[in-house]
């Protein structure tokens, strides 16, 4: 796993306020959420949950964006878990359902910082939708372009560079 950027984001200190945020905003999810970040292990998804951090650091944003952008990343990775496993069949028919709302769900909490930090007339809000468009095309098969799959991670980059 690549090194923790030096502030101070602790792997356990994240998952809490992932588990805050999560109970907070869908508490009928929350049992299944912490699943899905227990499969997103930072042993083996480093990249994925520090990159926020990493450009956060390099770009000297106040440490509680940087918690909230790291936070936000966690939040999108388990709703991209989630797409990934209704796309590979690995959700048992009777929790399709649910398991989509989860999805919607947590992406809908990962973006809610951003809502605060850009107007919706930002640029970044056209920039996130169109990525976010595209990653949901490639989800559901629509497009194989594997690019498109980062998208999520795309967003809190674009936004780490915006508020900086």
């Amino acid at each position: 796993m690549p090194p923790s950027p030096t502030i101070d984001l602790h792997v356990d200190a994240l998952a809490s306020a992932y588990d805050a945020r999560v109970v907070a905003a869908c508490p009928q999810h929350a049992d299944r959420a912490r699943d899905l970040l227990r499969r997103l292990s930072p042993d083996q998804w480093g990249i994925e949950w520090f990159l926020p951090a990493w450009l956060g650091e390099a770009f000297g944003l106040d440490p509680a964006v940087i918690h909230d952008l790291t936070v936000s990343n966690l939040l999108g990775l388990a709703a991209v878990r989630t797409v990934d496993d209704l796309a590979d069949d690995a959700v048992a028919p009777a929790d399709q359902d649910a398991a989509q709302a989860l999805a919607d769900d947590l992406l809908w909490e990962a973006l809610r910082p951003y809502r605060g930090w850009f107007p919706p007339d930002s640029a970044f809000w056209d920039r996130c939708n169109a990525w976010l468009a595209t990653w949901r095309g490639s989800s559901a098969g629509a497009d194989s372009d594997l690019p498109a799959r980062g998208a999520p991670l795309k967003v809190a980059a674009l936004a780490a560079s915006l508020l900086a």
